[in-house]
């Protein structure tokens, strides 16, 4: 049986929440797993992943980097964000690479934000994927915050599919302080990832909020469930909608 193999190119391999799904994703066979960070990082990645450094600034480089691959999952946050310099850089390194992308034809984008750029609502709220985010002002959260806009823009204007995945902190659930804290385990990070890489959205660009902490409903999962429920060629989330509890921000 033929079996076509996927290339999926993914970032910012020096961050936990990339290593890990880069070291969950090679084991399956179906896929073939390239990743890349900036070179500043060359002296603290994990030396067990065959890592291309690349700082995302040429676009010839950047070009052979993404050359035949099919999926890009690319993140908000980097270590490499510390002030607003570094922030600017970050933001053009991603639309470099999202340019790229779309010249050397990938299908499909999976850019992993926040929850937090939330975090000015009132915890009693129940957010969902239609509500406009309210960032502070930390670096980090503006750097999630800013990102989606590229992002977006090139789902709007380029004939790409974008899953944008908004996550929380990770925890295991025994490791948890406060019972009450949004959360997700790396098990349901890896199965939502795993569904969006399967998986085809019927809109070119979808929003999808997860995480793991059932019993804080301050982020409705009903997309989320709807999303993991559905094994179709193209999943339609556009029946998805809820009316916010406090009213959405215009």
């Amino acid at each position: 049986m033929i079996v076509n193999i996927m290339n999926i190119l993914i970032t910012t391999a020096s961050e936990i929440s990339s290593e890990k799904l880069i070291l969950f994703l090679i084991k399956n066979k179906k896929y073939n797993i390239k990743c890349t960070e900036l070179s500043v990082f060359k002296e603290s990645y994990n030396k067990d992943l065959d890592v291309v450094f690349n700082n995302l600034q040429d676009s010839k480089n950047i070009n052979l980097l993404i050359d035949k691959s099919d999926t890009l999952i690319h993140f908000a946050k980097s270590k490499f964000i510390t002030d607003n310099n570094s922030l600017n850089i970050y933001l053009r390194n991603t639309y470099n690479l999202l340019f790229s992308a779309i010249q050397k034809g990938v299908k499909k984008i999976i850019f992993i934000s926040d929850l937090d750029i939330f975090n000015q609502y009132p915890d009693n709220y129940i957010i969902n994927e239609n509500w406009q985010p309210k960032p502070s002002t930390k670096i980090l959260d503006l750097s999630s915050y800013l990102s989606e806009f590229i992002v977006k823009e090139y789902a709007r204007s380029f004939p790409v599919k974008v899953i944008n995945l908004r996550i929380p902190k990770f925890f295991e659930q025994e490791n948890l302080n406060n019972k009450d804290e949004i959360y997700i385990t790396f098990d349901d990070y890896f199965k939502i990832i795993s569904h969006a890489i399967e998986q085809n959205t019927y809109r070119d660009y979808e929003v999808i909020h997860a995480h793991s902490n059932v019993s804080n409903l301050k982020f409705s999962l009903n997309k989320m469930n709807k999303f993991l429920s559905l094994d179709s060629e193209k999943v339609n989330l556009h029946e998805i909608f809820e009316e916010p509890i406090y009213g959405e921000e215009k």
